[in-house]
C-alpha cells in the first residue's frame, strides 16, 4: 500500500510458473483506519499472463482514507 494525500494505491507481483499462460481475475478490497471495508467495490478485473513470466497488478481507491488493502485473486 502506497499512502498518499491524493489517493492511496497498491501493487503485487504475480507469477505464472507453468509453460501456458493463465487468466487471473482479481479485485483489490480497501479498508479505512477501522478495519471496515469501503463502498462501493471496485470492479473485478482479468489480466492473461504469459507463460513463464510475471505481470504487477495495480489498483487505487477512489476514495480518501483508505488505510489497508486485500487483493482477491481467482481462476
Amino acid at each position: 500500500l502506497t499512502a498518499s494525500d491524493i489517493q492511496p494505491s497498491a501493487s503485487s507481483r504475480v507469477y505464472n510458473e507453468r509453460q501456458e499462460p493463465i487468466t487471473v481475475h482479481y479485485r483489490f478490497y480497501w479498508y479505512d483506519a477501522r478495519g471496515l471495508e469501503m463502498h462501493p467495490l471496485e470492479a473485478p478485473r482479468s489480466v492473461t499472463i504469459p507463460a513463464r513470466s510475471s505481470v504487477t497488478l495495480f489498483g487505487s481507491a477512489n476514495y480518501l482514507g483508505a488505510h489497508k488493502v486485500r487483493l482477491y485473486l481467482y481462476l
